[in-house]
């Protein structure tokens, strides 16, 4: 596309910025005072560690702990080829940087809001010379200055159903500041056309959470795995990404089920992790 149009809707982001800026820092304010977490905003503001490294790396960002599990055969892989460059992990969630802090990348940190300062800072610090963004994650402020320092931004799992694609129609033209864009599907990529990006640009790669099937198999395979008891011909109830006010539901589910099926084995898998110990005492409740 045109650079001026660029230009004028980059102009206009910032503008509409502003007006809403009010609403944000009220809403922040609002979830520190019922107790919910926005994480660290020292690094919501742009000051995210600083990269040390001489040489310059990649910027992966995954907005949460499913995304960041997804990429960790990928992180694996570039620190692999790649082992004096540094790797930087950003996320949106407590969870996400949880499970970033097992992997092994070299820094992480949660995504600044997307302002152009603090963004412009968090450029500053992490000095990529590529950028991934995995499945949705198109912001603005990041995408335009990525264009600007001619860094190469790359989409990984790039997904658009045909309700977001009606939704997306008036934003598509972001897409075409990713150099590359390798798409789950071949329908996602048929979506993606239809913004006009260029099949040269497009790559059907499925869905990169299959990267780590052979690592993941190992782990099943493991000592800690059979001690749960999981390798023994035992049905399973698996209840994943579940939220607070699901737990007693599903628990009340499974000790039903147990009447008819009495070896019955659950697996419980919170969507957030912050809420662990209350889920455990839930469970405890009911053993």
């Amino acid at each position: 596309m045109h650079k001026l149009f660029y230009i004028l809707f980059f102009v206009a982001y910032q503008l509409l910025q502003l007006l809403v800026l009010p609403f944000v820092v009220l809403y922040l304010v609002f979830r520190r005072l019922k107790g919910k977490s926005i994480g660290s905003l020292k690094q919501r503001c742009g000051f995210v560690p600083t990269v040390t490294h001489k040489n310059k790396g990649l910027w992966i960002h995954a907005v949460s702990v499913g995304e960041v599990a997804a990429i960790e055969y990928l992180v694996d892989h570039y620190k692999q080829k790649h082992p004096h460059n540094p790797c930087y992990l950003t996320t949106g969630t407590a969870g996400g940087l949880q499970t970033a802090s097992r992997m092994r990348a070299d820094y992480i940190s949660l995504l600044p809001f997307d302002f152009l300062l603090p963004m412009l800072i968090a450029f500053m610090r992490i000095r990529p010379q590529k950028i991934i963004l995995v499945e949705a994650e198109m912001w603005p402020n990041l995408l335009m200055l990525a264009y600007l320092f001619k860094i190469p931004v790359i989409l990984l799992n790039g997904r658009i159903n045909q309700a977001s694609a009606q939704k997306r129609k008036y934003m598509g033209f972001l897409y075409h500041l990713c150099s590359k864009i390798f798409a789950l599907t071949t329908a996602d990529a048929q979506h993606f056309e239809q913004f006009g990006i260029p099949s040269a640009s497009l790559h059907v790669t499925g869905d990169i959470k299959a990267w780590n099937i052979a690592q993941k198999k190992a782990a099943l395979e493991s000592a800690g795995w059979r001690s749960m008891a999981l390798d023994m011909p035992y049905p399973i109830l698996l209840a994943g990404s579940v939220h607070p006010g699901e737990c007693d539901t599903v628990l009340q589910a499974y000790m039903q089920a147990r009447r008819t099926i009495p070896s019955l084995k659950l697996i419980l898998v919170p969507r957030h992790f912050t809420w662990m110990n209350e889920l455990h005492k839930k469970c405890s409740a009911h053993a």
